[in-house]
């Protein structure tokens, strides 16, 4: 049985001077292309507005359809405002590059929003008339643009798992 190989004693690897040259040459056409870039901030602020856009386009189109009243969502807006808050930190830590702490504190603004739903929630008024399942396939719908951009302005981050479930709170609240 031959002893393993030490990394820090063994020599160096041959690098091949053509292999370099065509990673050289392969790198400069791409910045040749010279694609737009995005900034992170502009992104951010594209993800909040997806997922914050369409809570309130549902809230209208509740409000259109008598389905709710101004008064309802009155009494509610301190636990909206948190839900937007939450959004808003969540979009920001996701795509910040030095956002470590701040994605930190949308995961713990997560963490209170759903406890705070949960707690301060109004006792139904009645049986539904639809099945259980339409409520889960709306939520799911509804979240399916947020979610496209918020992979989309992910794939241009640097990897980071909890990047990713701020990112995905972000979409969810």
């Amino acid at each position: 049985m031959s002893p393993p190989s030490d990394p820090w004693r063994s020599a160096p690897p041959r690098l091949d001077p053509r292999a370099m040259e065509r990673a050289l040459a392969a790198s400069r056409a791409e910045l040749a292309m010279k694609r737009p870039v995005r900034r992170w901030r502009s992104q951010a602020v594209g993800l909040f507005a997806a997922s914050a856009g369409l809570a309130l386009a549902v809230m209208g189109v509740l409000l259109a359809l008598g389905r709710t009243t101004g008064s309802m969502l009155t009494g509610r807006a301190p636990m909206l405002a948190m839900l937007l808050s939450t959004g808003a930190v969540c979009s920001w830590g996701a795509l910040s590059p030095r956002g470590r702490r701040l994605r930190w504190v949308g995961v713990g603004m997560a963490l209170a929003s759903s406890a705070l739903l949960v707690l301060t929630r109004a006792a139904p008024r009645g049986p539904s008339n639809l099945p259980e399942w339409v409520c889960t396939v709306s939520h799911v719908a509804l979240a399916l643009v947020p979610l496209v951009v918020a992979l989309v302005a992910l794939r241009s981050a640097a990897f980071d798992p909890l990047r990713a479930a701020v990112a995905g709170l972000s979409v969810g609240t």
